[in-house]
């Protein structure tokens, strides 16, 4: 697990003021009052930054909808590596259909943060 920073609350203030009080996400207008979230566009985890054009204010609703695809594909991977290692006389192909589906999701997961558009910053 990634340790994560505070944010500088200079850098929440902008945030807030670009999103002028409405989820960032495209597609969804939610008023934000308590129930927001700072989100990284490109998480921490795959060099993503701090940095406004990162960042994201956006709903609890759409910030657990993100977060649910990636935890999707965290818990794929490793259910399928476990598999490959309980399973060492797999025939030649099948092993091969596994490794290649586990190149798939870690692909998907590494691309998963350009799915979804966010108004109010240059992408």
């Amino acid at each position: 697990m990634i340790k994560r920073k505070n944010l500088k609350s200079n850098k929440k203030e902008k945030i807030e003021l670009r999103a002028n009080g409405i989820c960032e996400r495209e597609g969804c207008d939610n008023l934000i009052e308590n129930d927001s979230e700072i989100h990284h566009i490109i998480p921490i985890q795959f060099e993503g930054s701090d940095e406004l054009n990162n960042l994201a204010l956006i709903c609890k609703k759409c910030h657990d909808e993100i977060s649910k695809d990636y935890q999707d594909i965290t818990v794929q991977i490793p259910r399928w590596e476990n598999f490959l290692i309980k399973n060492p006389y797999l025939i030649f192909e099948r092993k091969n259909r596994i490794l290649k589906r586990i190149d798939r999701l870690k692909e998907l997961k590494k691309n998963l943060s350009y799915k979804y558009k966010f108004k109010n910053r240059i992408n």
